[in-house]
């Protein structure tokens, strides 16, 4: 990825707007595609609880599949088949990897 400079210094504005325009969350991914994770939004306990499982910025992550009834998301991190709330999964921005 390339930051865009501006007068010296990062430009946040473009690097946020580059990350919206191409990044998805986790609970939009199909079964079967892998993303790489981004960021994990927000400071709050469930976002360090995310860290504290292994969604963890540029780890490989896997979309396995999605309970009945809009359940949980299942996916694959590392050599562990975790599941996910949909409010946690839609926290997860990936970038698609074709």
């Amino acid at each position: 990825m390339r930051v865009v400079r501006n007068s010296g210094c990062r430009c946040r504005a473009s690097l946020d707007h580059f990350l919206r325009e191409f990044s998805m969350t986790l609970d939009q991914l199909t079964p079967g595609q892998r993303g790489r994770i981004l960021r994990i939004q927000g400071v709050d306990s469930v976002s360090s609880r995310l860290r504290e499982m292994g969604f963890v910025a540029g780890e490989w992550v896997e979309y396995v599949c999605r309970a009945p009834f809009s359940g949980p998301v299942k996916c694959g991190l590392a050599d562990a088949r975790i599941a996910v709330r949909n409010g946690e999964a839609k926290r997860v921005e990936v970038e698609l990897i074709a």
